[in-house]
């Protein structure tokens, strides 16, 4: 234990074995324990066999848990830690130029120059406290839906890098959960089901589950254009047709 205490985690030789305890002192739990005390008169080596098998079992769970914690201290990460509202409010960094060089993709959410200007100015405009209890999504939903004088959103640059950071998956487990998602609704019978489609069922189970809008709630009467466009499209059309569709819907919305 002395030795762990002393030598940085990510520095200790797992194959080290003169720090090690002995091979009798392995913890593998109070029924463990209590079974091969019973077994240690009758089978000496088997006993040891047990333990050594608990040591190789523990050196490749420190080994994978070294390994995932390696990833977190990338310096990614630590450019996200502008996210957390303390360093917000206090403008840290004075500058996102290092999550921009980070997240290349950035560059098509919003200019750089501009996020920069934001990210300065919210720090210096918006109210500089912290309410108890709220939490980082809250923080920025909060802080960058505020308006100008003439009702348009302050900070929309900003806002789009937040909304696009803040919506990275950091683990696998969301990514596995879409997949799973994907198989239910591209079936066999549904194998020539265009992007658009997918993309489209998928934002819109996603929309109704966030607003906790259940199907039998969901009126589309009451979007008329929704309708229109619709009635629209053709199930055999292009995918140069479906783009252009979009792109005229979307501009008559506007």
């Amino acid at each position: 234990m002395e030795f762990v205490r002393q030598t940085d985690s990510f520095e200790i030789n797992l194959q080290q074995t003169d720090c090690r305890v002995a091979i009798e002192h392995i913890y593998v739990g109070v029924a463990a324990t209590a079974t091969l005390a019973e077994c240690f008169k009758r089978d000496l080596a088997g006993v040891r066999k047990v333990r050594l098998s608990c040591l190789n079992f523990i050196i490749e769970l420190v080994d994978q848990i070294r390994k995932r914690f390696k990833e977190v201290k990338n310096e990614s990460f630590h450019c996200l830690e502008f996210l957390i509202p303390d360093n917000a409010i206090r403008c840290i960094p004075p500058t996102l130029t290092g999550v921009y060089n980070s997240f290349k993709f950035l560059k098509d959410v919003a200019p750089l120059d501009l996020v920069d200007l934001e990210w300065r100015k919210q720090a210096i405009e918006e109210p500089c406290s912290i309410k108890n209890g709220i939490n980082d999504e809250e923080f920025w939903r909060n802080r960058l839906s505020q308006k100008s004088v003439v009702g348009e959103i302050k900070y929309k640059n900003l806002r789009n890098v937040v909304a696009c950071l803040l919506s990275l998956p950091f683990a696998n487990a969301p990514v596995e959960r879409l997949f799973s998602t994907l198989k239910e609704i591209k079936t066999d019978h549904r194998n020539c089901m265009k992007r658009e489609s997918l993309v489209g069922l998928l934002h819109t189970q996603q929309g109704m589950k966030s607003l906790g809008i259940p199907a039998d709630k969901l009126y589309v009467k009451d979007h008329p254009e929704m309708l229109k466009m619709v009635k629209s499209v053709k199930s055999n059309a292009t995918d140069t047709e479906v783009h252009e569709h979009i792109a005229a819907q979307m501009s008559s919305w506007t």
